[in-house]
């Protein structure tokens, strides 16, 4: 099967976006005359995300543009000046277990961040910088979207006690502590790569084999996809959010850093379905990633997606190699905190996502 499709990283706000994930409904207007529609067939029936890998999809690529150079992503440089620890291979991620951390009502808990080992318990802090504006961003198990917490690892095996991982809050490149105990280890081999080089191009591979790649819907200008080394958190039905999210999506632990707040809460990027497949081409979107549902289908169905590693970049000018080297290697910061206090937990945030 050939899939064909054009991506685009988008967070929205115009009536052609999808609406926040804090809205119960889309509200979506007419479809302007599009100059670039491309035609998707219909996809074979997804299997379920436990069914068997699927055989590798045919790629297409379009007439006259050479495949892409699959090429091994390096891993993360420098995390050793950090601590003692091993830098962790890209898809290496922590899955945290059922009853760690401090309980909630309703049987949730708030798993608590370091920042040293052997320190007090602490929660993330978010920083909408456009608006001057902290807000205290505990790490919920599982999440609202009653998902488990996922965290990539950037440093450290199982085998020790604390590990570094990456803060999924703005802004991006943050680091924090956790304890191992509280997680249980986990590899994907696949990753998700998004050129905004090549007007977001999107590719899924499995190691160096691309299994799919489409042409998408990404950020419009003034809301502009933020180019980041990050990994999928969560998969899920997008009709939990708006009917305009399609049948999946994938939130990717990344935020807008043109918009303070999107329907109301942190404006996360993600990368899921659509209900207007016509749009698929343009640059009409707040900074999330619109796909064909056919595609998203796919991509939802692959064993270990959660985890996968995310890289979202711009070739123009320097190529892909480079491009990707350039986001993997940008310097990593500490995670801001406050004091997390077991006997009066803070509220848990709902994010929104484009």
């Amino acid at each position: 099967m050939v899939f064909t499709a054009t991506l685009f990283v988008a967070a929205c706000s115009s009536a052609r976006d999808e609406p926040a994930t804090s809205l119960p409904a889309a509200n979506v207007e007419p479809t302007a005359t599009v100059t670039t529609i491309v035609t998707v067939p219909s996809a074979s029936p997804v299997p379920s995300p436990t069914a068997e890998p699927k055989p590798t999809a045919e790629t297409a690529v379009p007439a006259g543009e050479p495949n892409p150079t699959i090429t091994s992503v390096p891993p993360l440089p420098g995390v050793n000046a950090i601590g003692d620890l091993v830098p962790a291979a890209p898809g290496t991620f922590v899955r945290a277990l059922p009853d760690a951390g401090f309980p909630l009502d309703g049987g949730a808990f708030i798993v608590p961040v370091y920042d040293v080992p052997d320190g007090a318990p602490r929660a993330l802090v978010a920083r909408n910088e456009i608006d001057r504006i902290d807000l205290t961003y505990p790490l919920r198990n599982p999440t609202v979207f009653d998902q488990p917490l996922v965290l990539r690892v950037i440093a450290g095996t199982a085998g020790d006690e604390w590990v570094l991982v990456q803060a999924p809050v703005r802004p991006h490149r943050q680091y924090v502590w956790v304890r191992t105990k509280d997680f249980a280890f986990g590899q994907s081999t696949l990753r998700i790569e998004v050129d905004l080089g090549r007007q977001g191009r999107f590719a899924l591979f499995d190691g160096e084999q691309e299994m799919i790649t489409n042409a998408t819907v990404y950020g419009r200008p003034g809301r502009e996809t933020v180019l980041h080394d990050t990994y999928v958190e969560q998969a899920f039905e997008g009709a939990l959010l708006s009917p305009a999210y399609g049948t999946y999506i994938l939130t990717i632990a990344s935020y807008s850093e043109a918009i303070g707040t999107f329907g109301g809460g942190e404006p996360g990027q993600s990368v899921h379905g659509t209900n207007q497949p016509e749009l698929v081409g343009e640059r009409v979107s707040s900074g999330g990633i619109r796909v064909p549902n056919e595609v998203i289908d796919f991509v939802y169905a692959q064993p270990g997606i959660i985890g996968a590693s995310v890289i979202i970049y711009d070739s123009s000018g320097i190529g892909r190699e480079a491009a990707i080297a350039l986001e993997r290697n940008k310097a990593w910061t500490p995670a801001a905190t406050v004091e997390l206090d077991e006997t009066n937990l803070p509220d848990v945030p709902t994010p929104s996502y484009s």
